[in-house]
């Protein structure tokens, strides 16, 4: 598994838990072990809705996590999600050609966030 994922995942989920406590339910996927060193923050990020997997109903554990990905977590275990204004707006970035919705709310306050740092 990838270093830095599981960085994001441990940092996303040690913000969580201070933040709020974990609801009951949490998805099960099948691409994650229950003895993986990962599994309990998947399981807890899933439980309050920070991460959902993918489409195919898997985690992806071996995927890189995208800008786009790291911000919605990031956000969502902030409890951002509340802000989020349906807008459209074009990006800075190369890679992203434009942003809505969440994902435009998401970047913004994460940009806000990084240039007050």
């Amino acid at each position: 598994m990838n270093k830095n994922l599981k960085k994001v995942i441990s940092s996303v989920a040690a913000l969580t838990m201070v933040a709020s406590s974990v609801a009951a339910f949490a998805v099960d996927f099948p691409d994650v072990e229950s003895t993986a060193s990962y599994a309990q923050a998947v399981q807890e990020l899933s439980a309050l809705d920070v991460i959902s997997g993918y489409d195919d109903g898997t985690f992806g554990p071996d995927k890189l996590v995208t800008r786009a990905e790291i911000t919605k977590m990031i956000v969502d275990a902030l409890a951002e999600r509340s802000s989020a204004e349906a807008s459209t707006e074009s990006t800075k970035f190369a890679d992203v050609q434009q942003i809505t919705g969440l994902k435009a709310t998401s970047t913004k306050v994460l940009l806000t966030v990084s240039s007050q740092v």
